[in-house]
């Protein structure tokens, strides 16, 4: 008997160049694997969750209070960075760890199935170094997209710096590249990607 498949999908792009949409438009294409969706954010934002809950802000009595909805996120998204900024000054590798801690978690939960994990916010080249070592040493296999959209540039100096790193020195596997309002696209660009590579 073969020994699951396990993939790695990194995606990088400036924000709101459609990361997600081909994410998701990935994780719908994956017809011969388990797709989940997990990003270098998601234990940031937990923890952020947690310390609101530690002085008894959100939770079940305020749901709206909660980093991992949208609406909350984008109004309080400068305490998000700050947090992150801190975390990475002590371990610049902190988030990627954490990622893969949770895939391989998920993968040691689930045995038997060929699993496909897509990370729809890469930005940064210690991250890409981490991820592929780990899957070099667990026999992973590793996939990279790169997504630009026309008229969308860098939010901010530290992004502009850390995705332009990734597009001077990485050789991505796949780079798409789209022009405005093309959502439905993206998503297809995407499934096409996972069919490709039979996930």
């Amino acid at each position: 008997m073969s020994l699951p498949v396990r993939t790695l999908v990194l995606i990088s792009g400036f924000a709101r160049a459609g990361k997600d949409t081909i994410g998701d438009g990935i994780i719908s294409g994956c017809f011969f694997s388990k797709a989940v969706k997990i990003n270098f954010a998601d234990s940031l934002k937990d923890s952020c969750n947690n310390f609101l809950q530690s002085l008894n802000l959100g939770g079940s009595k305020s749901p709206e209070v909660n980093f991992l909805q949208d609406k909350f996120k984008c109004k309080n998204r400068e305490f998000l960075v700050q947090c992150g900024r801190f975390a990475r000054s002590i371990d610049v590798d902190v988030f990627a760890y954490a990622m893969l801690d949770e895939c391989y978690i998920c993968s040691q939960t689930d045995k038997n199935s060929d699993l496909t994990f897509v990370c729809t916010d890469w930005r940064y080249k210690n991250e890409y170094d981490v991820c592929k070592k780990f899957c070099k040493e667990n026999g992973w296999s590793l996939v990279t997209v790169y997504v630009q959209t026309q008229n969308v540039v860098a939010s901010n100096d530290e992004e502009a710096r850390s995705v332009g790193q990734l597009i001077r020195e990485l050789s991505f596997d796949h780079i798409r590249n789209f022009k405005q309002d093309q959502k439905g696209l993206l998503g297809s660009e995407g499934f096409d990607i996972a069919k490709s590579r039979q996930l």
